[in-house]
């Protein structure tokens, strides 16, 4: 997320606390699936596994053992035992039954596949969609602002972007993105379509039980007529409300109202309509 304009000090917080991946303080080993570095183990995740038989040493870390590494079902198989591994010592919840991409990045080929609840468990990298609802008005721009619902595993009750979900291995980014705008706002797919992709953010934060999420999300922006109103369908949103850019600028900045990566894609949605010091 390259800036050309000064970071406000709030700002430069906010991205720091997602950017506090060190592999050599936070005891992680790179993973090595089909001869790429994919992932990143923790210590005592590295040692359960190999107890198990599913990784073994290479070089200054850890790779699936051969009998998995052949091909791309093989391997899915064999992420998916090996999670089901984690799960048994207590380390992982159930499955989502949301098959994610294991790749090198979003324009190279699926190595496997692997459920989404695992994926940070191995610190292999995702990719997510986030769309922000904008308004032109009279007086400025302002934006709709999602409040999560009480009963969210992840972050109950923080705001968050208008639209955000995380990206399925069999659904293009459009087709994702028509998806979650439907469920989480009532957005007509010919309204959806509109979307302007805006910028590509990623971050590695390390989370509780040697978890790494090494994220990447595809910003969008959707310009909407001051009369629409966005409607949760799916259970995931509490409430919606629009406020000034302003005002939303400022939270992020001096609160920690927003879910953590909701707050990256405001601040470059900010940065790229020139916006960082409009709350300065």
């Amino acid at each position: 997320m390259p800036l050309s304009q000064p970071m406000p000090d709030g700002f430069a917080a906010k991205i720091a606390a997602l950017n506090n991946f060190e592999p050599a303080t936070a005891g992680f080993s790179p993973f090595i699936i089909a001869g790429e570095p994919l992932g990143w183990l923790g210590s005592e995740t590295a040692d359960l596994l190999q107890a198990q038989g599913f990784i073994q040493p290479h070089d200054a870390g850890y790779a699936l053992v051969p009998g998995f590494d052949t091909d791309a079902a093989r391997r899915s198989e064999g992420l998916r035992l090996a999670a089901e591994a984690m799960q048994a010592d207590g380390r992982m919840g159930g499955f989502r039954d949301e098959p994610y991409r294991v790749c090198a990045g979003w324009d190279q080929p699926d190595i496997a596949v692997l459920d989404r609840r695992a994926i940070p468990h191995f610190g292999i990298r995702s990719f997510g969609i986030h769309l922000n609802g904008v308004v032109e008005t009279a007086t400025g721009l302002e934006m709709w602002i999602a409040r999560r619902a009480l009963d969210r595993e992840v972050e109950p009750g923080k705001r968050d972007n208008m639209v955000a979900g995380g990206q399925p291995a069999d659904l293009s980014l459009m087709d994702n993105l028509i998806k979650e705008a439907a469920e989480e706002a009532a957005v007509p797919e010919a309204l959806a379509r509109q979307a302007k992709q805006g910028g590509i953010i990623t971050y590695q934060q390390v989370e509780p039980v040697e978890r790494l999420k090494h994220d990447t999300i595809f910003t969008y922006d959707l310009f909407l007529s001051e009369d629409f109103v966005p409607e949760n369908t799916d259970g995931e949103v509490g409430q919606f409300e629009r406020l000034p850019i302003a005002e939303v600028a400022a939270i992020v900045r001096d609160t920690d109202e927003f879910k953590p990566n909701c707050n990256l894609v405001i601040i470059e949605f900010l940065a790229r309509h020139g916006l960082l010091e409009v709350v300065a």
